[in-house]
């Protein structure tokens, strides 16, 4: 703002608004008999432990997900394509969506389904920016960069859709209780267990920081 020689600075006054997401509470149980404990080849129950913990990573990738989604319903930013593909043309109007919505200067992400995965393997320049010989694919399930936007598979999006959107500002996890492992045992049963729980919610932020991308 333009101030004249000599006069005060006036004062800047930001507005918030407030997005209220509550936790809820996740675990499962797991518990062998001791017989097993002694007649086990491995430690079954901590091969049990980290078969929930992997099932409850799959239930925050379900949740963000359900977050970008009502994020892309609520701002109505769809990109369709008439076709049965993902093509060039769908993830530029993802783009311009985000570049309209003032997003356009900072990092943006494209998680596509398994489907639009494969379409875009398909995409010459998608395919051409994809040749780093990075593991990333291995790591994090990244399959390559399009247009400076890295590109994550994710088969838990619905079939035929994909998301791009700005991490800063797309959606937040609240967690009010990390993944936690309690052990404890049943003499009288001669058992011993675990009891694995977290609380956690997911919330979209900036509705227009997400834009859903479709194929017929």
């Amino acid at each position: 703002m333009q101030v004249g020689e000599g006069a005060e600075f006036p004062m800047g006054v930001d507005t918030y608004s407030s997005t209220t997401i509550t936790p809820l509470k996740y675990g499962r149980q797991c518990g062998i008999t001791k017989e097993m404990v002694e007649d086990g080849k491995w430690d079954l129950l901590t091969y049990n432990i980290e078969n929930i913990g992997y099932v409850a990573a799959l239930n925050e990738d379900v949740l963000a997900i359900a977050s970008l989604a009502a994020a892309a319903t609520a701002s109505s930013q769809l990109v369709a394509t008439v076709g049965a593909t993902c093509t060039v043309p769908q993830i530029t109007g993802a783009i311009k969506y985000l570049e309209d919505a003032f997003y356009g200067g900072d990092s943006r992400v494209l998680g596509v389904s398994t489907a639009v995965a494969q379409d875009m393997r398909e995409i010459d320049l998608f395919v051409s920016a994809d040749r780093t010989g990075t593991r990333d694919a291995f790591t994090q399930g990244l399959i390559g960069n399009v247009y400076n936007t890295p590109v994550f598979e994710n088969p838990l999006i619905t079939a035929n859709y994909a998301y791009m959107w700005v991490p800063r500002f797309a959606y937040a996890f609240a967690e009010k209780r990390p993944l936690t492992v309690e052990k404890r045992t049943e003499t009288q049963r001669d058992w011993t267990g675990a009891c694995i729980s977290q609380r956690i919610a997911t919330g979209y932020l900036y509705k227009e920081s997400v834009v859903q991308i479709a194929t017929s």
